[in-house]
């Protein structure tokens, strides 16, 4: 499972996700989070280290099965995440104008 976007939404979805037996990756521009998100430290203050943790040491290698976009900012390549992705999960309507794999995106 991908998640594009690891503001106030994706950890905690992600967390969700993981507990869940799926295996998780997050996404995100922001270099620092990344790096606070890979030590297994929390970067908003109602979701706690310990699941972070707990997730990064189960990683697994399998591929995904799904990408959930969260967020619209526009320096994703939409059309390569589709491309590559089995099942896209749109909330931003980040997928407008994609229209060659129309059938791999559910929007929510």
């Amino acid at each position: 499972m991908g998640i594009i976007g690891l503001g106030y939404v994706g950890p905690p979805l992600a967390i969700h996700f993981g507990k869940k037996g799926f295996d998780v990756i997050g996404f995100d521009l922001d270099t620092r989070k990344i790096d606070r998100l890979l030590h297994g430290e929390s970067c908003i203050k109602h979701v706690p280290g310990a699941p972070i943790r707990e997730m990064i040491a189960a990683r697994g290698t399998s591929g995904m099965d799904a990408v959930i976009i969260i967020t619209d900012y526009s320096a994703y390549d939409f059309p390569e995440i589709v491309k590559h992705a089995r099942l896209v999960v749109d909330t931003r309507n980040a997928t407008r104008g994609i229209d060659a794999v129309r059938e791999k995106i559910a929007m929510a």
